[in-house]
């Protein structure tokens, strides 16, 4: 699971958004994870870290 988070992260960084959303859905069909775990371990630590650089900047989490 490590590794899909790093993966997901990087393109998210990247801004590749239909990757992302990609590695999500092949993950769920595959039952490599499920949608709690998706939530716990995936989305919401790779939200949660989104770096701002500019803490003014209103569109800033």
């Amino acid at each position: 699971m490590k590794n899909l988070f790093n993966e997901f992260v990087e393109s998210l960084m990247e801004h590749k958004k239909e990757k992302c959303v990609q590695m999500v859905l092949d993950c769920l069909s595959s039952d490599e994870i499920n949608v709690v775990d998706l939530y716990t371990e995936i989305l919401t630590p790779a939200l949660n870290n989104i770096p701002c650089h500019n803490r003014e900047d209103q569109h800033c989490i």
